[in-house]
Formats: structure tokens, sequence, C-alpha cells
């Protein structure tokens, strides 16, 4: 995992299978004050500022496949230390953000 962009507000993404719009986040990435990290399966969410729940093509599939990665338990954990949650799309819908 490595995060783009050297900025104090730390934004991680979880890459989804069937991921959707993903180019929106390029807006994010150019702001100075953010560093952001798509994080791909098989590690954990990292402890960052936002969590940002990508759209999906797919929303059952990947809510399926979010939680076989463990996703679900450090989404929980990071909301517990404060930190912020945002669904796009069809993430709000499917996970409830």
């Amino acid at each position: 995992m490595g995060w783009q962009g050297s900025g104090a507000l730390r934004i991680a993404v979880p890459m989804m299978p069937m991921i959707a719009n993903f180019d929106d986040l390029d807006a994010l990435r150019a702001e100075p004050d953010v560093s952001m990290a798509f994080i791909p399966p098989g590690q954990a969410l990292p402890i960052c500022d936002l969590v940002i729940l990508p759209g999906s093509k797919a929303t059952m599939g990947d809510l399926a496949f979010f939680i076989a990665q463990g996703w679900d338990v450090d989404l929980k954990a990071h909301f517990r230390r404060g930190g912020h949650i945002l669904g796009l799309c069809g993430a709000t819908r499917c996970w409830g953000a």
C-alpha cells in the first residue's frame, strides 16, 4: 500500500472487484492536504482519518468480498476510534454508511 500525496488528511479506499467511478476520487488525490491510498485485497484497512467506500457495479457481491477480507471488522474499529466513513453511490445502500 502506498500513500499518494503528502497531506495530513489520510484517506483509505478499499479496492473492490466491481468498483465503479473510482476516477471520481482523482480530484481528492490532487489536493495538497490529502494523502490517499487504495487498499488492495489481503491488506487491512490502515489507521486513517477517512475511509471512502467506493461505488460498485455489483453491490451485494462487493459486500460479500468486503466481509471476506475482514474489512467490516476494520471499518468498525475505525469508527470506534472516531474515524469518518463516506459511502459513495451504491455503497451507501449496501453498507448502510
